[in-house]
């Protein structure tokens, strides 16, 4: 694979880097940092700067999902994997160097990581939910000689 070792950055502590990480430590700051470096594609013609820019953009990226706890803060992380890999693979379904074979492979392989990106958007949604689920009835039949009430119904207390 066309990695490049994991590289050396200073980034100044700010708040908003360690509230997107969720980070309450200069030390868990770090460790997450160089988790979201580890899953970011690195060809070996990427200079420095194209490193810093990709990780400040994956840094957006984290902070625009913003976690609110250590589920959805690994929720993200892997949101941010599966992106980029599906990037990837789009990026390479594109190149004509290529035999057609490995296009179709990289085209499918993208398709199968939008679909489980989908997932996670629908996991974190989930987990921010609670698990409630609302029912909403759109369409209500009522016969001759029925009655109905349509609207929202709450309980009161009879007042005297």
């Amino acid at each position: 694979m066309n990695r490049l070792p994991p590289y050396e950055f200073q980034l100044t502590s700010r708040p908003e880097l360690s509230e997107a990480l969720l980070a309450n430590s200069q030390v868990i700051e770090t460790i997450k940092l160089q988790e979201v470096i580890s899953i970011l594609w690195q060809p070996k013609s990427m200079n420095a700067e194209e490193r810093d820019a990709k990780l400040i953009k994956a840094l957006d990226l984290l902070k625009s999902i913003a976690p609110t706890d250590g589920i959805e803060a690994m929720l993200a992380l892997q949101m941010l994997g599966t992106h980029e890999a599906a990037l990837t693979c789009l990026n390479r379904a594109t190149r004509e160097d290529l035999p057609m074979a490995s296009r179709d492979r990289a085209l499918s392989d993208s398709q199968k990581l939008m679909t489980l990106y989908l997932k996670q958007v629908n996991a974190i949604n989930k987990h921010r939910a609670g698990g409630q689920q609302k029912m909403v009835v759109e369409y209500v039949n009522v016969e001759n000689g029925g009655q109905a009430i349509v609207g929202n119904l709450s309980a009161c207390a009879n007042k005297k």
